[in-house]
């Protein structure tokens, strides 16, 4: 193992290398076999308690293995290069999901909003694949939210700003999700062309919270009214917490305390 060092074999690592090699090839049939799901958690408007958007989020529901983590699969299929794949289908279908229920239910103004990292986003933007995607589902580039994070500066910002400007003028809407977290700056918030900020669920604070959280929430909210962002509360989880961001006045939120992620026939019942 290198200069002046060794390591003993073990039959473990044999299994963990024979455990990594079966899930990669599962991974490349899973959207052939349909194991790949979008689940969807609300977005609620904290003064009339009403549903008005989505977040997705993909699944993989293996045969054998159950729910497998996206921890555990997003990496790797990053690592073995079908994760624009993945996302491209995800991103459709969240669209003509969207679509579909605003045309059944009649909801002018429900939005859907998608995850996106850079390594999505650089090579989506390539092929003009989102615009293509809104037009190919029918559904408007308002009721589309991007979510990013401030690395989708990390390696090419030039790229990476204009294709973000490109889909702020056709319409579609930027978030910047779990802002007080990582290496955060504020010189973010002036960079990015986003016109909303997710409140990180570590600063969404509750009766039992400590006061340097609640400061900090203050903080982050008074920052974004400031810039004329929007806040969206994420990870709520108690009526508290639900006060705590409707008092300071923070519009929208999600969190286990609405519902959690949901298959498509479920959600459809909380908004009919």
């Amino acid at each position: 193992d290198g200069r002046n060092s060794y390591r003993f074999f073990t039959p473990d690592m044999h299994a963990e290398a024979l455990e990594r090699m079966e899930l990669e090839k599962d991974l490349h049939r899973a959207l052939e076999r349909r194991e790949l799901q979008i689940h969807y958690q609300p977005i609620v408007d904290l003064k009339s308690g009403k549903v008005i958007g989505a977040e997705s989020f993909l699944r993989w529901i293996h045969p054998r293995r159950g729910n497998i983590s996206p921890a555990i699969f997003v990496p790797l299929a990053e690592e073995i290069g079908m994760i624009a794949h993945f996302t491209e289908w995800a991103i459709r279908t969240a669209c003509a999901q969207a679509h579909a229920w605003r045309e059944l239910f009649a909801l002018e103004h429900f939005f859907i909003s998608v995850n996106l990292s850079c390594t999505r986003c650089r090579e989506l933007s390539t092929d003009d694949k989102i615009p293509a995607i809104l037009q190919e589902t029918g559904l408007p580039p308002t009721a589309l939210v991007l979510e990013i994070t401030e690395n989708i500066l990390s390696e090419d910002e030039p790229r990476a700003m204009a294709m973000l400007k490109r889909l702020v003028d056709i319409g579609v809407d930027l978030w910047l999700d779990d802002f007080g977290t990582g290496s955060s700056s504020l010189s973010v918030l002036k960079r990015l062309p986003v016109n909303g900020i997710k409140i990180d669920r570590a600063f969404v604070a509750d009766d039992h919270s400590d006061p340097e959280t609640v400061v900090l929430g203050e903080a982050i909210m008074s920052l974004a009214k400031s810039l004329k962002r929007m806040v969206i509360g994420e990870g709520v989880e108690s009526l508290q917490q639900a006060r705590f961001l409707i008092q300071r006045g923070c519009p929208i939120a999600q969190g286990y305390l609405f519902s959690r992620a949901l298959q498509p026939e479920e959600f459809a019942k909380i908004i009919s």
